[in-house]
């Protein structure tokens, strides 16, 4: 992953939200505009990417890191001339996204961090079609709150695709976890057997040693 204070991430974040939006574009039916290049502005699509961003900037680098992406980019619309009615749907837009990526985080904790790129989004995105079609997103500029995209059934589908993704997570977690205390316990058993090869080849006596363990090491004393 790039440093995360540099413009190659920036881009980086960039193109990925497109991705991913265009993804749930075609998915979903959301809003598309005809014109190269403003596919994606003041509809649900919009709406759509402006949430994406800042709940992935939310899980990956903080809420305070998103918001500060998230003030900035507006900023800059001032200096273009963006009309404020746009700036407030984005800056709507923009709360609903962190507030899904601190969910997320909650939710999943560590276990996130074993799913996969194409899961993570597929979670994130999910969130936010949920939240769109219950009026919480801001899809028009004139302050509408319309979704006219494929539903998502959030009491039946989505738990039951959170449920098998949590499974292989909480399997991935746990083999993981496990293959540490096997590398550790390796590792401890190699270093006594160094001690008693060096303690041999030294003759030194047994008397009064033993074995004690500090912070986590395996120390013979005397």
């Amino acid at each position: 992953m790039v440093n995360e204070n540099t413009n190659e991430y920036r881009k980086y974040v960039n193109d990925k939200t497109i991705e991913v939006t265009d993804k749930f574009q075609k998915k979903f039916n959301l809003e598309k505009r005809d014109k190269k290049g403003n596919e994606y502005w003041n509809n649900e699509s919009d709406a759509f990417k402006h949430a994406y961003m800042q709940a992935y900037l939310t899980i990956n680098n903080g809420i305070f890191y998103a918001w500060g992406a998230g003030t900035y980019h507006e900023q800059e619309g001032r200096i273009f001339n963006q009309p404020i009615e746009e700036e407030k749907m984005d800056t709507h837009n923009n709360k609903i996204g962190r507030d899904i990526g601190e969910k997320i985080k909650k939710e999943f904790g560590s276990k996130w961090n074993n799913l996969s790129e194409e899961m993570k989004d597929n979670i994130i995105g999910v969130r936010i079609i949920e939240r769109m079609q219950n009026g919480e997103l801001i899809t028009n500029p004139d302050g509408r709150r319309s979704y006219n995209g494929k539903k998502v059934n959030s009491k039946s589908v989505q738990k039951y695709i959170d449920k098998k993704i949590l499974n292989k997570a909480e399997k991935s977690y746990s083999k993981n976890f496990s293959d540490e205390i096997r590398e550790k316990y390796k590792q401890m058993v190699q270093s006594r057997n160094r001690i008693l090869a060096n303690r041999k080849n030294s003759n030194i006596s047994n008397s009064g040693e033993h074995w004690v363990t500090i912070n986590g090491n395996h120390i013979l004393i005397d």
